[in-house]
């Protein structure tokens, strides 16, 4: 992880998520990772196998389904606290 990175150019951001992307990639072929998320001023880049994407994209639809019921729950709540 880094912290306090100076203000680079969009091409510095490019140039450098895709240095660590090349990087993940050789990583998850050689079988030494899983995925890589690599973020820096905003953009992210995300690189694993597609199971794993698969993985984490049926996840978070699910954890935004509860969300969601969780919040449907409050605004009812509070319309019976406010009627």
């Amino acid at each position: 992880m880094t912290r306090d990175v100076a203000e680079l150019s969009d091409v510095e951001i490019e140039d450098a998520l895709e240095a660590g992307a090349d990087k993940a990639r050789q990583l998850l072929t050689a079988g030494l990772i899983d995925g890589a998320a690599l973020r820096l001023h905003g953009e992210t880049v995300v690189v694993a196998t597609r199971e794993m994407l698969r993985a984490e994209t049926a996840f978070h639809s699910n954890a935004n389904r509860k969300r969601d019921a969780c919040l449907e729950n409050e605004a009812d709540n509070d319309e019976r606290s406010h009627s």
